[in-house]
């Protein structure tokens, strides 16, 4: 087998030398090597999707860090329904490679990055710094009866800013847009910086190996390719701010990512790194800013303290204050009602309480107990299945632990339809059997916890349903999605509901903007 040398970059290991990195980690961890498998019609056998290492409640690791498999399946959209196993060294490499592997140093380096950084990376809610956001409804399945009341309460918050239509610092809009980019003055020397995601990097030791950057030659040492395009225009450009603290916002273009169509006869502006393309007329006063920009860039997180390594986050940024120049588009993620298309009226703020009621009432009878472990996993793998398929959430609880029993039947089937022997007695067909006998026996034995726990999770779904349909009658920047014929109109990708003790959780329209996900045409997914 040949091999070649790959640089040092965190996005080779999530897309395309996934698997040498996953080997690297699984070595130095000892934990297990697995990987998102699905199998291809059009190919006749089993592709690799993603590989990472397996770690605890439900959650794996790749060049990231610790993720949900949910939010695997959201960055790697396949159109059938992948399964996550075990899987050898051997089998990785032959699915990963043919004949050209990478040599292992930088995987090896990168995965000690990632190892040194895994107790920061698990307790980064803990510590304040801005993590990977769980849909609402997920909290049933991540967090048993405490998540489906906090929940509840994510919901009233909104439902109580609604009820008046006022605007408010507990419900901003989830952009969607990318690099992530943190900028700001340094607490140690008063130097304005930039940083990607690993400013807050720490060994296991707690020493910070976080990187800023506050000069353009930092940069280059850095970061190649378009990141440090993107990353030096940034310095350049977001230094005339005149930040006094440390924000957090996402990218959502620099001038040579700008493109022009004409959507509905008009003249727009295109942009948006992925999913969501934005749409903003050429004309409009909106317009003539972008138009006019360098880059474009929406904070929606604030970071304080005395230095990096200790800093604490909290959902919001305060734009008010920043220098405004004609090079830089900006502004904050809140949610911003002018219009009062957004309030409530009497009738649909009894309903949505009413509403709450009810789940309130299955809450008394659920029992969490039984979607938990191997169970949770499968269920929100199921969950997301069905998303992929197009289907509609099914009303019934019973209904709905039965149908995930026909899905896990055939995820299983198709397990075993993929074995060189097909012989009901041999131990890996068996294996397999068996697995389904006791998942049914399970469901069966436990269906009235069951059927009360997806009761409640479907109601959640409904409430957040509700005040998003309320919530996507403002429309100042129009967004679309690309498909294969040109754009459709889409509505936002969704919101973020924050807290009172700064949690925070996603309200987004899964049946639609995952949908789109998993479907959409994405240039930095190709190859």
């Amino acid at each position: 087998m040949r091999f070649r040398e790959i640089r040092e970059n965190t996005q080779d290991f999530l897309y395309g030398d996934c698997p040498i990195f996953a080997i690297a980690l699984s070595r130095m961890s000892g934990l297990p090597l697995q990987a998102m498998l699905d199998y291809s019609d059009e190919l006749d056998t089993t592709v690799l999707i993603h590989a990472f290492v397996g770690y605890k409640d439900g959650l794996v690791i790749d060049a990231n860090g610790v993720r949900s498999i949910e939010s695997i399946e959201d960055d790697y959209p396949v159109e059938d329904d992948p399964y996550v196993t075990d899987i050898s060294e051997q089998d990785l490499l032959a699915l990963g490679y043919d004949g050209n592997c990478p040599t292992m140093s930088n995987a090896n380096k990168h995965a000690k990055k990632v190892l040194a950084d895994l107790k920061e990376n698990v307790t980064e809610s803990e510590d304040g710094k801005n993590t990977h956001l769980e849909h609402i409804e997920d909290l049933v399945f991540l967090q048993g009866a405490s998540g489906a009341n906090s929940a509840l309460q994510y919901i009233n918050s909104v439902r109580d800013m609604l009820e008046n239509g006022s605007d408010s610092g507990n419900l901003t809009v989830k952009w969607d847009g990318a690099p992530a980019i943190f900028t700001g003055i340094d607490p140690a020397d008063g130097k304005f910086f930039v940083a990607k995601k690993s400013i807050f990097n720490k060994t296991k030791d707690g020493t910070w190996t976080g990187k800023v950057y506050k000069s353009p030659a930092e940069i280059d040492a850095d970061t190649s390719g378009d990141l440090n395009r993107k990353m030096q225009i940034a310095f350049s450009e977001l230094r005339k701010l005149g930040i006094t603290d440390v924000i957090q916002g996402d990218l959502m273009y620099t001038k040579d990512d700008l493109q022009t169509a004409n959507i509905d006869g008009e003249e727009c502006y295109l942009f948006g790194p992925n999913t969501i393309t934005y749409a903003v007329p050429v004309n409009s006063k909106l317009g003539k800013r972008i138009g006019a920009s360098n880059l474009g860039i929406i904070f929606h997180t604030t970071y304080t303290g005395d230095s990096i390594p200790n800093m604490q986050a909290s959902f919001g940024a305060d734009v008010s204050a920043l220098n405004k120049t004609s090079s830089v588009w900006f502004d904050d993620a809140s949610y911003k009602d002018l219009s009062g298309k957004a309030s409530l009226s009497q009738s649909e703020n009894a309903q949505i309480l009413r509403a709450m009621n009810t789940a309130a009432g299955a809450l008394k009878t659920a029992d969490f107990s039984a979607v938990s472990g191997e169970y949770k996993d499968l269920i929100m793998q199921y969950v997301n299945a069905r998303i992929r398929r197009g289907d509609t959430q099914i009303a019934d609880g019973r209904e709905f632990a039965q149908d995930f029993v026909n899905w896990y039947n055939d995820y299983i089937q198709k397990a075993i339809d993929k074995l060189k022997n097909q012989d009901p007695n041999a131990p890996a067909v068996k294996s397999r059997m068996d697995k389904i006998n006791a998942q049914n026996k399970f469901v069966n034995d436990n269906m009235d916890g069951i059927a009360g726990s997806l009761a409640v999770y479907k109601d959640i779904i409904a409430l957040k349903n509700m005040l998003i349909n309320k919530l996507n009658k403002v429309d100042s920047i129009k967004s679309m999605v690309r498909t294969d014929t040109g754009y459709s109109v889409t509505n936002p990708e969704g919101f973020v509901a924050i807290g009172s003790e700064g949690g925070a959780v996603k309200l987004v329209d899964r049946m639609e903007f995952s949908k789109q996900n998993f479907d959409a045409v994405k240039a930095w997914s190709k190859g």
